[in-house]
């Protein structure tokens, strides 16, 4: 019998952070299937996680491919009537997982179905967001926000970040996979993006289902590679889109 939901977790040298989120969702219901991706890791990742959890399927890509490329070979691999991503430095619970997949259940015009992330001191984080354009980028100065500005119901914002999100398989089926130009940020923002040019669904967020997000924000220092990549990936999202505000 083909599980219900494929958890895929993508990894790069990050073995404690991604060992403490795989602890989080073990033991794993029968209707859940693991997939983890090494991203070209060379600290020996997925050796060890093999190791310690020999029945997760592990996918392991010969070089650092990028988020979306490397959750592309996760997907790939799926075979869950749901997709749930995770950032490896979420720590998830399976009922937060169960809990969007019963609202995608219910709820057959939703698309992607995404959690309130919240920091180990509880303050939830600004997952739900505008298009990602220059002005936003610029004037952002914060990635939390206040109780007053936690919505009480669900709302369709323009795209929620892809640390944890719950797709319908039949979204990939029907636009393809994450875009593999795009090797750090924004993957999310185009999915959500092309799913509502294409019609297919809607893009919710759900304040009442909670996970924990210990987000390392690994872009913010313009000395490094990966500011750089995300700084490419941003201009090729623009140019695609034709649209940079």
């Amino acid at each position: 019998m083909s599980p219900r939901i494929s958890v895929i977790i993508l990894t790069c040298n990050q073995c404690d952070t991604t060992l403490r989120c795989l602890a989080a969702l073990t033991p794993l219901p029968r209707d859940i299937e693991l997939i983890l991706v090494d991203n070209g890791s060379t600290d020996g990742t997925a050796g060890k996680i093999s190791a310690i959890y020999p029945g997760i399927t592990i996918v392991r890509n010969h070089r650092n491919l990028g988020v979306a490329a490397g959750r592309n070979a996760g997907i790939s691999r799926a075979s869950g009537r749901y997709i749930m991503l995770l950032d490896n430095d979420t720590v998830p619970s399976i009922e937060a997982i169960e809990d969007l997949a019963a609202y995608l259940d219910t709820n057959p015009r939703c698309a992607i179905a995404a959690p309130r992330l919240v920091g180990d001191d509880g303050t939830t984080q600004r997952s739900f967001r505008p298009f990602p354009g220059l002005r936003v980028k610029i004037h952002r100065s914060s990635d939390t926000v206040a109780g007053p500005d936690i919505p009480a119901f669900p709302i369709q914002p323009f795209y929620v970040i892809g640390a944890a999100q719950l797709v319908r398989r039949t979204v990939f089926d029907r636009i393809g996979l994450l875009d593999s130009h795009i090797f750090y940020g924004p993957e999310d923002a185009d999915l959500c993006m092309r799913v509502r040019q294409a019609g297919i669904g809607s893009i919710d967020y759900l304040p009442a289902i909670v996970i924990r997000h210990l987000w390392r924000r690994a872009s913010r220092n313009p000395l490094s590679t990966l500011w750089w990549r995300h700084l490419a990936s941003l201009a090729y999202f623009y140019c695609r889109h034709r649209r940079f505000l």
